[in-house]
């Protein structure tokens, strides 16, 4: 499907344009489309908690969510597996980026205390 491309909708052709082509593509639904193949993802009925609504089901941006995660904890895992003293490859990059995060923005935007406080969240 591109944005160009004609569809059949009632009888009658329209083109999909930008905005309906993006939207397309990241809408939140039960289905997961991986290279090709359509994986009918669990839904569940809802349940009421303290007079809320939740729903349970698992989404298309819930396993996306879940993907990056293990990629991440993985990725990290293996770049800190070993504590030194002294970072070196990827962990004295990352050393550098977090230094300037909280020297150059939060420090200078929050004060010394709140700015050392928030700087994880940052």
């Amino acid at each position: 499907m591109t944005p160009d491309q004609v569809v059949q909708e009632a009888g009658e052709k329209t083109e999909l344009g930008l905005g309906e082509y993006i939207v397309h593509h990241i809408k939140n639904s039960n289905e997961w489309n991986i290279f090709g193949y359509h994986l009918h993802l669990p839904t569940f009925k809802p349940v009421h908690i303290l007079g809320t609504q939740v729903d349970f089901s698992i989404t298309q941006h819930l396993v996306m969510m879940w993907v990056t995660s293990i990629i991440l904890i993985v990725a990290l895992g293996l770049l800190f597996r070993k504590k030194r003293l002294v970072p070196s490859g990827i962990a004295a990059m990352m050393e550098v980026l977090v230094l300037f995060v909280r020297d150059e923005i939060a420090i200078p935007n929050m004060g010394a205390k709140a700015g050392k406080k928030f700087t994880p969240f940052l």
